[in-house]
């Protein structure tokens, strides 16, 4: 069901066990992994050697500083009940769920906020996000110290631990985006440099939908509950 992506029909001729008991035992396993398995996986850094860990390989290519890059998923709904038809067809031109999703320059996933109706805008969704939270008043993130040059060549140190975006979100501090308008060329190439460290978010995303077809076809449940879980 999830690598591939077949239906219960598909599950009972393959192992033998009745749709309804596999129906609910799925439900079930995506509960308890939810549980159990995501806390161990998908995490935050807690302390300043986890933080300094994800930051070096940003400072390593030229973006000190950063701890991550985000953005919004948008996954299809098959299924998705007429009543929220309305607040889940946003830009895509169909029924979606929005996921901010927080990942770092190894592709490692950091965070992952529950679903959101797809008309919601990232800069709206980023409000409820614990994550960024985090990341926006933690003093583990907010005293991070990192060495930074200036055009002489001369260096400095500066403190506040940023993740990178796409211009949809806030003009927070902890959210940074290349500006689309600059005269200066140095300015341009760096942009440039951050803008292509922001998609590894998206070769998250790619590698995720890879591994698990269930996020490249529609969804098919109905219920509200179980569709923004």
């Amino acid at each position: 069901m999830v690598g591939r992506g077949v239906c219960f029909d598909d599950v009972e001729e393959l192992s033998g066990i009745k749709t309804p008991t596999m129906n609910r035992f799925f439900h079930e396993f995506n509960r308890r992994a939810r549980i159990e398995l995501y806390p161990a996986h998908v995490r935050m850094p807690s302390t300043l050697a986890e933080l300094m860990e994800i930051e070096a390989a940003y400072a390593a290519i030229g973006i000190p500083g950063a701890c991550g890059s985000m953005d919004v998923v948008h996954i299809p709904l098959g299924a998705c009940p007429h009543g929220l038809v309305n607040v889940c067809t946003g830009k895509e031109g169909y029924a979606t769920l929005g996921y901010n999703v927080i990942c770092d320059h190894t592709g490692r996933a950091l965070a992952l906020m529950p679903g959101a109706y797809g008309t919601i805008k990232d800069k709206t969704i980023v409000r409820s996000d614990e994550a960024v939270e985090k990341v926006r008043s933690d003093k583990l993130f907010t005293e991070y110290q990192y060495q930074v040059y200036r055009h002489d060549g001369s260096s400095f140190f500066t403190k506040g631990a940023y993740l990178i975006v796409d211009g949809g979100y806030l003009k927070w501090k902890c959210l940074q985006c290349g500006l689309k308008y600059s005269s200066d060329a140095d300015y341009v190439l760096w942009r440039r440099k951050m803008e292509s460290v922001w998609k590894d978010i998206k070769r998250y995303f790619g590698c995720l939908k890879e591994y698990f077809k269930v996020l490249r076809i529609p969804n098919l449940i109905t219920d509200k509950v179980m569709i923004l879980i």
